[in-house]
């Protein structure tokens, strides 16, 4: 959640050169939002908790599954809290983002 508020992506979305988005405006996330969009990916510590890491393991097969059918590539949790994945530009782009495949129309 702190990454996401601060630097606008986890450090492995940042090593691949990705950040989280507001879908509405392309902002960053809120503190609220980050809170929902973490809530919606499953707290991984859910998982040590044997009966149900089957489950939370379930929930991310169908997480990822509604990423690669999605068109604009949203998975069920960016559309529940309105997020959008989007790839970093270079130094040249004043806004830090671009829009790709996976960013909503403007």
């Amino acid at each position: 959640v702190y990454t996401w508020v601060n630097n606008g992506a986890s450090p492995g979305q940042a090593l691949l050169g990705l950040e989280v988005r507001n879908a509405a405006d392309g902002a960053r996330l809120g503190q609220e939002q980050a809170i929902r969009r973490s809530a919606f990916l499953v707290v991984p510590i859910v998982s040590a908790i044997p009966p149900l890491g089957f489950f939370v393991f379930l929930y991310q097969v169908f997480l990822a599954y509604s990423v690669s059918i999605d068109p604009a590539k949203q998975g069920f949790h960016d559309k529940q809290v309105g997020t959008v994945v989007v790839r970093r530009v270079g130094c040249g782009d004043p806004t830090g983002v671009a829009s790709t495949s996976e960013a909503p129309p403007a």
